[in-house]
């Protein structure tokens, strides 16, 4: 165990930024899955990972969709538990889907969309007809899975807006 010390304002001095951990608690601070953050306090602190997103973009989907979009903070942490078994920060994970919709936007060749226009429109101001139809497919089973129509790109064509439909 390295040492630790403190200063007289009580600022732990070595390895660790707060207060070294309790050699008795069960944190092993040496061995971290990549993709994950150690901290003496807190143990782990896992990344959203791809398919969470997936799933984040589309509660919001959700929520625009029951015409209640300013729940999607609200509700997000509550059903990411019920979903994933773990808590998540309702202002990280807005954050990510606004980041995550701005990228997508920007690698499929899609105009800039703003913050404002992502949480008011959610995934329906991406441009599907030219995502990959591996990711469309991701998307697609999630929306099924909360009752949201799928997103249609087979119908659409290349100068079309796309729309989000229900297959009939």
């Amino acid at each position: 165990m390295p040492k630790v010390t403190a200063d007289r304002r009580g600022r732990f001095k070595g390895p660790y930024r707060f207060a070294p951990p309790d050699p008795d608690d069960g944190l092993d601070l040496t061995s971290g899955a990549r993709g994950t953050i150690n901290t003496p306090r807190t143990g782990p602190k896992p990344r959203i990972k791809a398919h969470e997103l997936v799933f984040l973009v589309n509660w919001l989907d959700y929520c625009i969709s029951t015409g209640d979009e300013d729940s999607f903070q609200e509700s997000l942490v509550k059903e990411f538990q019920k979903r994933f078994g773990r808590l998540v920060n309702a202002k990280t994970a807005e954050g990510k889907v606004v980041v995550n919709l701005q990228e997508l936007a920007g690698k499929i060749g899609s105009k800039y969309v703003s913050k404002k226009e992502v949480l008011s429109k959610g995934s329906r101001c991406i441009e599907w007809h030219r995502a990959p139809e591996e990711l469309i497919f991701q998307y697609n089973n999630v929306r099924l899975e909360l009752g949201l129509p799928p997103i249609l790109v087979s119908q659409l064509q290349a100068n079309q807006t796309p729309t989000i439909g229900r297959v009939q």
